[in-house]
Order: C-alpha cells, then structure tokens, then sequence
C-alpha cells in the first residue's frame, strides 16, 4: 500500500478524493496523542452553523473526560465531539458529541473500545451527528442559543462560562476538520521535531498550548509516548 493510500486509509477518505497535503517542512504522523495536559487551541473560532468532523481515540475509560474536538461552551452552546462521561468496566466509552447545552453520550450505547479509531460528524444547524456510523438527533430548539464564541479545541472543552479548560482528555486525534474553514492534520515540524497539528486551510502549524508534550505515532509505526514535562 502506498504512503498515500495508507493516509486515505487511516483518515477514512474515499478512493480517488484528493488529500489535504503537509508542506515540504512537516512529516505527517498517524495522530497526535494527549494524556490529559496537552491540548491545541486551533486558529478556527465557532460558529453556530459549523459542521465539524474528526477521527480519534480513546485511551483512558475512567476519566469523566474524553473531548476530541470542542468549540464554545458545552453548558451554555457549543458544538463538540468525544465522550464526555464513562461507563463501567471502563474497557470503552460512551462516545456522543454536544450540541446546545446537552452531551449526547451519557446514555449512548454506542461504545468505542479503547484505543479504537472512529469518525464522527456534527452539523450546528440541524443537531445531527453521525457517531461512528449511527445517526443521532440532538435537540433543535437549542440551535438559536447565544454562542459564546471560543476556539475549538482538541484534546479539551469548556463545561461553563469563565471556568478553566477540562483538558483531562486522554485522546488520539488523526484528523479533524471544521467545513469550509479548518483541515487539522497532524504532524511534526522537521525544523525542530515539535508536534502539533497544521491548518491545512489556513497553513498555519498549531502547537501544544498546554503543558508536558504530545504522544505521537509515525507513519511507520515508531510510537513515542506523551510526556508531562
């Protein structure tokens, strides 16, 4: 298999679709991992109508948090994907995403086995997500709710207004993508071996805007474990 039908494969793209391509500057790397103090503000600020998509990984079934890819405030309005509670004998989460002030995942029965990778998909106008494969109606009528507008964020979300980031996310994110606005692919700079994600949209390389480093896993397979410093 080809270095680019692997990349199709792993993001789940359909044969003949184009690939977002990295600068001659950055290697692509399978994901970008986070143990729960790394996480990126991207450069893309939400808006209600977004549709926004990734593919990532769960590493951790205990912790309260697995947020993959969030934007605005979850009580209040905000658009996101990932888990946002867990399930006993915590070997999988309950995976959902966030629409209005709700997350829809605490009764979700669509459960994603650690370390698994799946894609999801949210459209801000209608409430419907697409969670690994399954359709999910979230409630319309919280669609026209003041936005508070933020980042979207991987690896981390906001539960209240003025409160600090949850960034206790153990997560893989591969790929993740806000329409029209932001492709987020993950990388590392050659320069000087720092990893993050770069805007193909935007072509701008985003870093760790937490602490420690982030995890990482090569197109070949070599695994570098995060760190906390």
């Amino acid at each position: 298999m080809s270095l680019l039908d692997q990349r199709r494969a792993l993001l789940m793209m359909p044969t003949g679709e184009s690939e977002p391509t990295l600068p001659d500057d950055y290697d692509a790397l399978k994901y970008i991992e986070s143990n729960g103090v790394q996480y990126i503000a991207t450069d893309v600020v939400i808006r209600k109508t977004d549709k926004i998509k990734c593919t990532g990984a769960f590493t951790n079934g205990s912790a309260y948090e697995g947020a993959l890819f969030c934007g605005g405030v979850a009580n209040y309005h905000g658009l996101g994907l990932g888990s946002f509670s867990r399930k006993s004998p915590y070997t999988s989460r309950p995976a959902g995403f966030m629409y209005g002030y709700k997350q829809y995942d605490s009764n979700s029965s669509i459960l994603i086995p650690l370390r698994q990778f799946y894609t999801s998909e949210l459209d801000g106008t209608t409430g419907v997500g697409i969670i690994d494969g399954t359709t999910v109606q979230g409630d319309p009528t919280y669609a026209g709710r003041d936005l508070i507008e933020t980042p979207y964020y991987l690896c981390a979300y906001q539960s209240q207004p003025n409160v600090a980031l949850k960034i206790n996310n153990s997560v893989r994110i591969q790929y993740a993508e806000v329409t029209g606005r932001g492709i987020f692919l993950p990388c590392k700079r050659k320069l000087d071996n720092i990893v993050g994600v770069y805007n193909a949209k935007t072509n701008t390389f985003l870093t760790n805007s937490g602490s420690g480093t982030f995890g990482y896993e090569t197109l070949d397979g070599t695994y570098v474990a995060p760190t906390n410093s």
